[in-house]
Formats: structure tokens, C-alpha cells, sequence
């Protein structure tokens, strides 16, 4: 019975996920809560479904859903005979199109602080229903379903059947064993954990209350702030954050946010908002967000972008076109950084996060004296002072040895270099720090043994690459290289020499490939920050580890996984990007499709 009700509410659920767009911004902007500091909204289910149904990863589900792997599925099995005895009895299909499609108009889904210290989230559905009939049918199928579990046992007696409450004379009914409240109110279904919501919208229905979110006198102005910067005007899905209630809810669940926060360096409270839309195509998904700057001329992180205007990313050009994951950024500013990192610490420190301190900045201080002391240079005058503002994490490869289960990562980080000849002390101090503590595992003397691995030293491109070679059977080691403004670390020499190739032109690279210049054509040529997921060769590296782990006959428990990751490769790549203007925070972003 659970069961039942479980699999027919997650269908509802699914369904209510997936769809959505229009002209207007939220489905019910009369019915938002003024307390909600998140709402996400699809202002016109039909139209977007139809959007949807045109896209390549719908055809995949398709093909994923009649694919025989699925359908032979024990549980598959058991939820579609569920679902036909359902419609059935409602007496017309419950597919995704029929509800996406015919029965729902338009969802909001808005998120309220916690009532209490240590209670949850609270959240408020608004459905708006485009065939009424339909929809109660299946919420009368799903109040059958739940009955209480007594009365399904043989001999027992039957429950009296629970009082409904009524607010406003509107029924508020309770769904069993999971505490959602829910109600019909004219062309609406209300859903929430939280009962006050429920009447309180019952309320604004009936014109009792009329403060909505965006029409409340602390936030209407921010929201039309951020709405003038928001591009294009159409949405499938639209949200909404309420950037100062979302931090005071951080802090408030997380009391460790409270010091960070507060600190220098990241005071996060910011009095605006952001807002942003996402657009289907049949080949792309579309991401759009505005963030405009707040009128607190003291907030480091406005500051940091206003410091570091949009530029094309150098150190992109270094990324080979098998690159996985990349993420590069032009705000990588070392002293502010240092100072978000030394508030954490503080604080750890002053919750008992470290043994034995008790004076938390004093104590912190001395240790980071010791640590400098050891290191033989200083954290924050001469190596955070030395890096920055461009910085670049790349996920190039993972290649499997054939003699070795564990794979062999390509991973890079590039720093951009403030003073080269700080920067290369600190390196030096490094490889003494390394080679002394090997000298000091290798015997008495304190000089490497035989076969102790060395730093050594080759050049390619006309780049002197330093690197310590880790022993056999693993194909790693600690290398480094600087290239003009840049500071290179690789997992291997030959990496790193691939890197170099790239810059050079000699080796294809991510920046040149025509897919991706066709899509970035559609983004800012100058960004502030860069994300980039080839989501075709993650796919690729997964099949590629589950037929070695379980060759050409994997088991039956993994082989609906695996089709699902066959589904997917309809998705090509993602690249979202960060730049600012005058004004604000402009984020873009584009999930390609085949």
C-alpha cells in the first residue's frame, strides 16, 4: 500500500519536474508567499512539454523506456501493471504527456525559511490545472490507495475514517505516512509541509491577503533591479533567490556560515537579488541568470569583480580536446582568498576543530608561523601574494594501464604569476622540503638511496619542465613548469609536454574545435568565469570502466545503469559562463544536444 502510494506519488512528482514556458514570469504571482527567498516557476506546462518532445534526450528516454532491458525489469514490471490498474480506474491514460500535456496550465514551487532553529525547509507547490475533472479523479485514486494499512490486515477493524479539516471551507487533507498537505482551491492544488502555507494561500485566493513576494516593499525593487539585466524575456523555467533571506537560512542551518560570512573577506550578504531563466530548444538547453550589484560599495566580492574585468582566458588555451572538465576564472585574487581561508580556520578553531587551541587567532597565528617556519616562506606575503587573478582545473584524461585495476588521472593546474622570481623561490623551497623528507626516509645518512626518486629536470617547446617521478607500477609524478605568465602543475611529464603542444598549436586543443567555437559564438567572448563539461567523453570513460570491471556481459543489477548512460549521449557538452557590467553579474550557459 506505501508502495502504491509512493510509486504514484513520485509519478506526480516526475511529471510536475519536467515540464514548462510562456510570456509570464511565475504561473500564480497573486499566490507567492512574501517570506520565500527561492521560487522556481514553469509558467506554461503544454508548451514546453511540446518543446520538450522535439529534443534528442526525449527521443532517448523513448528509446530508454520500450528498450527491453527496462521492460524485462522485476520493478518496471511491477510499477507499469500498477499504473494500468490506475488508468483504469481513472479511465484515461496517466502518461507524461497526457498530464505535462493536457491536465496541467502552469507550476511554482517557492522555498520559506525553517519555522524554528533545527525544524526543515518548508516549500509551497501551486499547480494550476488545465483539466480539473482529471486531476481530483487522480487525487481521489491516490486517497484510496493510502488507507490505513489496519484495515488491509485480515480480522482487523476498520479505522474510522479521519475528520478532514476545513479552512475558509476549503478541504486540507493530509497524505499518509509523509506529512504533505494538500488542497483544491478553484483552479489551484496547494501542496506544502507546512500547514500555515496552505492557508495563508487559501487566503490570497480569497483576496485576504494580497502582500505577495513580489509585490512586498522590501524586495519589489530589487526584483525589478534584477529584472532589467535579464535576457531573453521568454521562459520555460524562471526562478527567483532572494540572495540576503537565502544567507540569513544558511546561517541560520549552518552556524559556521554566520562567522565566514561576516568575515572580510566574504561577506556574502548581499541586499539584491538573482534571477534566471532556462530556454529549450530541440538541440541546446539554454541558461540565463542576472545578479545586479548591490548598493554596499564595501562587499569584497563586488569589489573582486569590479577589480577584474572580463577578459578572454589565457590559460584555456593550454586544454587538449579530450578534455573532460575545465573550469578557469579571472577572479583567483591570492591575499582575499588567504583571508576567507584564515576566517574558516579561526572559527574550526575556535569550535575545537584543532587540539589544544584555546585562543583562537593567537593560537592560529603560532601554527601558522610553524607551518611558514617549516615551509620556508610565507603563506600569505609571498605565495598568496604571487598568484593570481587568472586561474585554470582542467580534467584532461583517464587512461587505464592494462596491468593496473586503478586508473591513471590527467589532471592540471595553472596559476597565472604575479612576480616569476617569488613564485620559483617558493618552488625550490618546495622541492627542498620534498627532497629532504625523502633523504630522511632513505637511511642515515640523509642522502637519497639507490633508486630514490629525484627531482630531475628536461625541457620541451623551450620550457623547462622540473619533475619527480613516483616509483613503479604507478605512472605519476610531481611536475611543474613555468610558461610566461603562467605556473603549470601536471600528473605526468608527458601531460605536461601535451599542455605545451597545445599552446603551441601543435596539438589540437578544446578552443579549437569547431563544435565548440560554433557554440561559443552564442556566449560572451570575455568572461570573468568558465565552466566546461564534455559530457560525451565522461559517458565514454564510464562505459569505458564498466566493461573492464564487467566485461561484455555486465550483471542484471547494472545493466538498466548502463542504459541509462547510453540514453544520455545525446548530450554533447555544457559551457556556462560568468561576466559582469556596469550593473551587475551576467550568467550564461548552453547544454548542447545532438
Amino acid at each position: 500500500m506505501r508502495s502504491t502510494l509512493r510509486t504514484a506519488a513520485m509519478l506526480l512528482v516526475i511529471t510536475c519536474s519536467v515540464v514548462g514556458n510562456g510570456a509570464e514570469l511565475f504561473n500564480a504571482p497573486h499566490l507567492l508567499p512574501p517570506s520565500s527567498f527561492c521560487v522556481l516557476s514553469i509558467p506554461d506546462c503544454p508548451q514546453t512539454w511540446t518543446r520538450i518532445k522535439t529534443t534528442a534526450i526525449y527521443r532517448e528516454y523513448q528509446a530508454l523506456m520500450a528498450n527491453p532491458v527496462v521492460t524485462n525489469n522485476i520493478h518496471y514490471k511491477e510499477f507499469d501493471l500498477k499504473k494500468r490498474k490506475w488508468e483504469l480506474e481513472a479511465g484515461f491514460p496517466l502518461s507524461l504527456d497526457a498530464i505535462a500535456g493536457q491536465m496541467l496550465s502552469g507550476i511554482d514551487l517557492a522555498v520559506m525559511a525553517p519555522s524554528s532553529l533545527g525544524a526543515p525547509l518548508s516549500a509551497l507547490v501551486i499547480i494550476e490545472m488545465r483539466d480539473l475533472v482529471k486531476v481530483q479523479k487522480i487525487l481521489s485514486l491516490l486517497e484510496q490507495q493510502a488507507a490505513p494499512l489496519a484495515d488491509q490486515t485480515p480480522g482487523a477493524t476498520p479505522s474510522p475514517t479521519p475528520q478532514v479539516p476545513m479552512y475558509k471551507a476549503v478541504a486540507i487533507k493530509t497524505m499518509p505516512n509523509s506529512g504533505i498537505q494538500y488542497a483544491l482551491v478553484g483552479k489551484y492544488l496547494i501542496i506544502s509541509n507546512i500547514g500555515s502555507h496552505i492557508r495563508e494561500t487559501i487566503d490570497r485566493t480569497k483576496g485576504d491577503l494580497k502582500t505577495t513576494l513580489t509585490t512586498s516593499p522590501e524586495f519589489a525593487p530589487l526584483f525589478a533591479k534584477a529584472m532589467k539585466g535579464l535576457k531573453p524575456t521568454t521562459h520555460d523555467l524562471f526562478y527567483v533567490v532572494d540572495n540576503s533571506k537565502m544567507t540569513k537560512v544558511l546561517m541560520q542551518m549552518l552556524p559556521g556560515m554566520a562567522l565566514i560570512t561576516g568575515s572580510s573577506a566574504m561577506k556574502m550578504v548581499s541586499k539584491t537579488c538573482n534571477v534566471g531563466s532556462v530556454n529549450i530548444r530541440t538541440n541546446s538547453v539554454t541558461f540565463n541568470s542576472y545578479t545586479p550589484f548591490s548598493a554596499d560599495q564595501s562587499d569584497p566580492m563586488q569589489q573582486l569583480i569590479r577589480k577584474y574585468p572580463p577578459q578572454s582566458l589565457a590559460s584555456l588555451r593550454y586544454m587538449p580536446q579530450g578534455t573532460f572538465l575545465c573550469s578557469a576564472s579571472n577572479l583567483f585574487d591570492g591575499p582575499i582568498f588567504y583571508d576567507m581561508y584564515y576566517s574558516m580556520f579561526a572559527w574550526m578553531g575556535g569550535m575545537g576543530g584543532f587540539p589544544g587551541m584555546k585562543n583562537t587567532q593567537g593560537d592560529l597565528d603560532t601554527k601558522i608561523a610553524e607551518i611558514e617556519n617549516t615551509l620556508g616562506f610565507k603563506l600569505k606575503d609571498d605565495l598568496a601574494a604571487s598568484l593570481g587573478p587568472e586561474f585554470c582545473f582542467a580534467m584532461n584524461n583517464v587512461t587505464f594501464p592494462s596491468f593496473l585495476p586503478i586508473p591513471t588521472i590527467d589532471i592540471a593546474f595553472i596559476f597565472q604569476v604575479k612576480d616569476r622570481s617569488k613564485m620559483t623561490m617558493i618552488m625550490q623551497k618546495l622541492e627542498q622540503l620534498i627532497q629532504k623528507q625523502l633523504g630522511s626516509r632513505s637511511g642515515p645518512s640523509g642522502q637519497p638511496s639507490a633508486g630514490q626518486p629525484a627531482f630531475q629536470i628536461t625541457t620541451h617547446n623551450g620550457v623547462t619542465i622540473r619533475f619527480l617521478p613516483f616509483p613503479d607500477p604507478f605512472n605519476y609524478s610531481l611536475c611543474y613548469a613555468f610558461d610566461g605568465p603562467f605556473l603549470l602543475l601536471e600528473t605526468t611529464v608527458e601531460n605536461m609536454k601535451n599542455l605545451l603542444n597545445v599552446k603551441a598549436g601543435t596539438s589540437q586543443g578544446v578552443v579549437k574545435d569547431a563544435e565548440f567555437q560554433t557554440l561559443m559564438q552564442q556566449l560572451p567572448e570575455k568572461q570573468n568565469q568558465f565552466l566546461y563539461v564534455a559530457i560525451t567523453n565522461i559517458l565514454r570513460m564510464i562505459k569505458n570502466i564498466a566493461t573492464r570491471q564487467f566485461g561484455a556481459s555486465p550483471p542484471d543489477q547494472v545493466k538498466i545503469p548502463l542504459a541509462i548512460v547510453d540514453a544520455l549521449t545525446s548530450l554533447r557538452m555544457c559551457v556556462v559562463t560568468t561576466s559582469s557590467d556596469a550593473s551587475g553579474v551576467v550568467n550564461q550557459g548552453i547544454l548542447l544536444m545532438k
